[in-house]
């Protein structure tokens, strides 16, 4: 007699039919609806078997560096303005990016135009006035550089008007799809006349929306469009099961409250394996602590302890926190307890000019226009600046060297002297040394004092408990928490006045942020208030998927 198929065989199957309808459909473009942990990366690598030429596309750098690891020798994996700057780069060999060029357009703007505008929502729309467009361009080409956003509108323009130069690939797969906008959309829409597609993303995962990027793309693509075949990957293997469940008590909460009435209906499921079942029945709760803001650092240390006494083995740990200064804070707090393995993670670019970025472009290119125009920002009032921006008005070429005052030119050239020596790890003067800090308004006795105290901590006994001093720790943003995924998933200030719109008021923006923050942990997730209300999103969850954490006011006694 046989023995009938065990559920982790028939799980096994279910989940393989599901990859199995993506590689046999004969269809020239598919789309494919995968929440986290679902195995995009592993369906990849199957539809990307014996093909000679292939191409994958994100916007996240963290990703990049993934995918280019797992699919390292079957296809180039690029970000989108990387894609765009080989493609302008076929016709401009000079191609160089800036990645906040915008920025110094925008003033340009409020000066020469005498109107705020910003030129990335105008790219990333594709709807804004041909003279705004006309005058970024002028001042781009009069900078000799790209921004992250315009160098895509270039090449979207390029390929549009000249579709025989669209590059042609075996296949062509597009990940995060969901966090695409129009601009970004559209050059997947050109490239698709010549190369087969495979699209992926997951509308509940959409976190972009700043850079004006939609679910409703792949909202459209999925059921609207009959170019695209639609499939979708409903097993996870990565979270385990209670972390599945709580995000479709989120989700299904969320539709009773009449949010996301525009979601994709799809299944979001366990993935049966009995080694991960073990790790189901070890965490089949999430822990939820109430405590002060200042407890926080002692009790993730305590949590770290405990799973470091249960498990006898590495793990890795994630925590979100609701800004960058509070992830500096915690790190910082952290450190003092001992634990040395913190890293920050910042996926996102910080567009305020600096010194810096100026002194980087003219190390390169001393007559730099772009480096030259950012060091009369950062020295010139805004008088100054706008009777400077005045002259070049009508310039096609001009060199803005010698429209800086003798005093701000001298004083760049001399920290552009040291910055270069210490680039090349030369010896400099503690007088050019004291004046480069000077200009970069750094302290420099309080460099020399943090100096000092790692010199003398190093004599001291290492504080602390050994056994997870060096166990990995990033800490960062929901944002720049995108791509990531690790053992255990500490959430901070899990509380309304930070996980709802101001106001305190849901949005479908907010349900997709703790979707994404909840769905990082493999193992387990930690939600922290300071609050004593209870959030609103802990009450989406079933009761029983939640366990309570104390921790003494006074004692700070820890129970787990």
């Amino acid at each position: 007699m046989n023995t009938p198929p065990d559920k982790y065989e028939l799980c096994k199957a279910e989940r393989q039919r599901h990859i199995d309808e993506i590689l046999q459909s004969k269809s020239r473009h598919k789309i494919v609806v995968a929440g986290p942990g679902t195995g995009k990366t592993f369906l990849f690598k199957e539809i990307l078997k014996g093909k000679r030429s292939a191409l994958t596309l994100t916007f996240v750098n963290s990703l990049v560096e993934d995918l280019s690891l797992e699919l390292c020798g079957i296809s180039e994996v690029k970000t989108l303005h990387g894609f765009a700057r080989g493609v302008i780069g076929s016709v401009d060999s000079t191609v160089r990016i800036f990645p906040k060029l915008s920025q110094v357009i925008k003033r340009d703007a409020e000066s020469l135009l005498s109107e705020p505008v910003n030129f990335d929502t105008i790219f990333h729309a594709m709807d804004g006035r041909d003279d705004l467009v006309e005058f970024y361009k002028t001042r781009k080409n009069l900078y000799r550089h790209y921004g992250f956003t315009d160098i895509i509108y270039a090449a979207v323009k390029y390929l549009d008007q000249n579709q025989y130069r669209i590059p042609q690939f075996d296949q062509v797969i597009v990940d995060e799809f969901q966090d695409f906008n129009t601009l970004e959309v559209t050059l997947i829409d050109l490239l698709a006349l010549k190369s087969p597609m495979l699209i992926a993303g997951d509308d509940d995962q959409s976190l972009y929306y700043f850079k004006k990027a939609s679910p409703g793309h792949i909202r459209d693509r999925h059921g609207n469009d009959n170019r695209y075949e639609s499939f979708n990957l409903p097993y996870c293997s990565r979270c385990t099961r209670v972390i599945v469940e709580s995000v479709n008590d989120v989700i299904n909460s969320a539709e009773q409250e009449g949010f996301l009435k525009e979601r994709i209906n799809k299944p979001y499921l366990y993935f049966e394996d009995e080694r991960k079942n073990a790790e189901c029945t070890r965490y089949q709760k999430l822990s939820h602590v109430q405590c002060f803001p200042k407890q926080i650092p002692y009790f993730i240390n305590k949590a770290i302890e405990k799973i470091a006494e249960e498990r006898r083995d590495k793990f890795s740990v994630l925590i979100i926190a609701p800004t960058k200064s509070r992830c500096q804070s915690v790190a910082k707090a952290l450190q003092l307890k001992g634990l040395e393995n913190l890293s920050y993670v910042n996926q996102q670019v910080d567009d305020k000019l600096n010194l810096i970025d100026c002194l980087g472009l003219l190390s390169v290119d001393p007559r730099c226009n772009l480096g030259w125009r950012i060091a009369a920002q950062l020295y010139m009032d805004k008088a100054e600046l706008d009777s400077l921006l005045s002259k070049t008005a009508n310039a096609v070429a001009m060199d803005f060297v010698d429209l800086i005052s003798d005093p701000v030119r001298g004083r760049i050239k001399r920290a552009l002297s040291t910055f270069k020596k210490v680039r090349k790890e030369q010896t400099i003067s503690d007088e050019d040394s004291a004046r480069l800090c000077a200009e970069l308004s750094l302290n420099v006795h309080s460099l020399a004092q943090d100096s000092l105290r790692k010199k003398f901590s190093s004599c001291d006994p290492r504080v602390g408990n050994p056994a997870i001093r060096n166990i990995p720790i990033k800490i960062t943003t929901i944002p720049s928490s995108k791509g990531l995924a690790e053992d255990y998933v500490f959430i901070l200030d899990f509380d309304d006045r930070f996980f709802l719109e101001k106001g305190e008021k849901c949005s479908d923006q907010k349900i997709y942020d703790f979707l994404v923050a909840l769905t990082r942990a493999r193992r387990k997730v930690f939600l922290i208030s300071c609050d004593t209300k209870q959030p609103k999103f802990l009450t989406w969850i079933r009761k029983e998927r939640v366990e309570h954490v104390e921790i003494g006011a006074a004692s700070k006694d820890v129970t787990l």
